[in-house]
């Protein structure tokens, strides 16, 4: 064998090896696999047994003992046959992620796929005895018959209508879904065009595994970000569930200080930053601490202002946290340059939970130490909060 040839076989060992090991990978870890990841499992099988048959049609080419000339013939109509049945897995796999993410349920197109695929098998075992795809000299090597090109016809028939579909829900898939696809596609095509011109090599079977590795590696990736997006989800009711408890709490104790209001509010800001990323910058303009507030008051605004204010904006996120005293009044200014809203909601949208909680947190500032909460808002351009506590109503309990 030449040097060529010990390298496509190294390369397509290769092949194999990463296709079972990707096959097992899958079938290991998923105690619950879906129909989309056993079509991935198929197709590696499925090449990974199609590179070792074309390796044993290089090992056997020119051998002409009775062994060397069954192998190479059962070799080869194995990796034309396996071809076809990994093109109608293929189709079968696109039409699941098409349908998973919302794309239409036609499968008109998938039918016309493997019909072709059919066709095109029964065509290879048509030319196990008329040579019309593929033939052998007296020397027992693969020589190719005008007939491969109508294999070749059958193949790009069934590219065409997996691109058009994929372009045609191309908007319903994630970026990196829809780019796994089309490489998913293009590469086999690529590798079939430049078949058609480069003789001795397998070109075909090295662009699929290179496409499957491709689409291995999309479907761990997205693995990994359900897997992120999970935890965040656990993350964020555990830390729902830990304040609802702390907040009823706090709401049976009435007036607290503002230290320990604080306290909250940073472990909240702390939270939104540092766990869950929250790109922001806070302001704390301190000037007055020697006062009583709500249980929550503050940081149920904090959280407002982070949640409906700043998280849905796009560019630079700030808030303010302001206290001052003038005149036997304590000012609290919560402020944050986000998205705004319409405040004349609160009283026509009485429904509405965060407008609910806002008139909660009046009521209790009004009813605890005769205080007002003050709203100004303005969509787009921020909301400004601001609570005014007499300095003799702060004692109440």
């Amino acid at each position: 064998m030449s040097q060529l040839q010990y390298f496509q076989i190294g390369l397509e060992l290769w092949g194999a090896v990463f296709s079972a090991t990707c096959a097992g990978i899958l079938l290991i870890r998923k105690k619950y696999i879906k129909k989309t990841v056993w079509l991935l499992i198929s197709m590696l099988v499925i090449n990974a047994v199609t590179m070792v048959m074309d390796c044993l049609a290089y090992i056997y080419r020119g051998n002409v003992t009775s062994l060397g000339i069954v192998m190479t013939r059962v070799s080869n109509f194995m990796v034309f046959s396996l071809n076809y049945v990994m093109f109608a897995l293929a189709a079968a796999f696109f039409y699941h992620v098409i349908k998973n993410h919302g794309g239409r349920e036609n499968r008109r197109w998938v039918n016309m796929v493997h019909l072709l695929c059919t066709i095109g098998m029964i065509l290879v075992i048509i030319s196990q005895f008329t040579d019309l795809y593929y033939g052998f000299d007296a020397t027992n090597h693969y020589f190719r018959t005008a007939g491969w090109y109508y294999g070749t016809i059958i193949m790009y028939i069934c590219f065409g209508i997996c691109v058009y579909e994929i372009l045609l829900n191309r908007q319903k898939m994630p970026k990196d879904i829809r780019f796994a696809l089309y490489a998913f596609i293009m590469i086999p095509i690529v590798a079939v065009m430049l078949q058609m011109v480069l003789y001795g090599m397998s070109l075909i079977n090295v662009g699929i595994t290179f496409a499957l590795l491709l689409m291995f590696l999309s479907y761990e990736m997205k693995e990994v970000h359900d897997y992120a997006a999970l935890q965040m989800e656990y993350e964020h009711k555990k830390m729902d569930v830990a304040h609802q408890v702390e907040e009823e709490r706090m709401q049976q104790v009435g007036l607290v200080s503002f230290e320990d209001e604080m306290e909250v509010v940073e472990d909240y800001l702390y939270s939104q930053m540092e766990k869950y990323g929250m790109d922001m910058q806070v302001n704390r303009e301190i000037r007055a601490v020697d006062f009583k507030i709500p249980s929550y008051a503050i940081r149920s605004l904090v959280q407002y202002a982070v949640c409906f204010g700043l998280k849905p904006k796009d560019g630079d996120k700030t808030l303010w946290i302001k206290t001052d005293r003038d005149r036997a009044k304590t000012y609290i200014i919560i402020e944050d340059d986000g998205n705004g809203f319409d405040t004349e909601k609160i009283n026509e949208d009485p429904a509405d939970n965060y407008f609910i909680d806002i008139q909660g947190i009046r009521k209790r500032i009004q009813e605890l130490q005769g205080g007002s909460l003050e709203i100004r808002s303005e969509m787009n351009h921020g909301t400004r909060i601001v609570i005014i506590i007499p300095d003799n109503r702060d004692m109440k309990l």
